[in-house]
């Protein structure tokens, strides 16, 4: 299993210095999601990765940037409280 905090990875069946990629199902533990899900994510080109062999690798690299792109502004409770009152659904009280 892929350990970021380690520096000697295993990544599949290679030792390396610094993991660089990691197969699937390291690259859905680094994400903490389902496998399938990332299966779905690689087939709707949402997550960035490359194909080798009939083999999915990820770059850790690239996992971690496009984890940063999702990030959503934190914002105060006063408009938090103005975003929730003025954008609710019709016909909710």
């Amino acid at each position: 299993m892929f350990d970021p905090s380690s520096p000697t990875t295993h990544v599949g069946d290679y030792r390396t210095h610094e993991a660089e990629f990691l197969n699937a199902a390291e690259a859905a533990a680094y994400l903490h999601m389902e496998l399938s899900t990332l299966y779905k994510y690689t087939s709707l080109r949402l997550v960035p990765h490359y194909k080798r062999s009939g083999k999915l690798l990820f770059d850790v690299k690239e996992l971690a940037t496009w984890l940063r792109r999702g990030r959503r502004d934190v914002i105060d409770e006063h408009s938090a409280i103005n975003h929730m009152t003025t954008n609710r659904k019709r016909g909710t009280k």
